[in-house]
């Protein structure tokens, strides 16, 4: 594994997904954010596309890159199979 210069952080989520950039040299917190999504009146390939725009602005504002590294929270329980794949599909857009 080689040298990274920061951790991204995701909690991905169809509604809002929350982010952390942290830096692996001092641990420290270099900035936080969302991104929402739009509302779920829009036809889900709609939402998706839109929130891969977003999800790639923040990608560019952030000058992400091969030095950084990414992690996104795991699914934790599957009580909705329908709504676990809409996360599935937001997790692979970071990815």
């Amino acid at each position: 594994m080689g040298v990274y210069r920061s951790i991204l952080a995701v909690d991905p989520s169809l509604t809002c997904s929350g982010w952390a950039l942290f830096s692996v040299g001092d641990g420290r917190i270099c900035s936080v954010g969302k991104v929402r999504s739009d509302p779920p009146s829009l036809p889900m390939g709609e939402r998706l596309r839109s929130l891969q725009n977003r999800i790639e602005a923040v990608f560019d504002r952030l000058r992400l890159g091969a030095s950084d590294l990414l992690v996104c929270e795991a699914a934790t329980t599957v009580k909705d199979p329908h709504n676990a794949l809409k996360v599935e599909n937001v997790r692979a857009i970071f990815e």
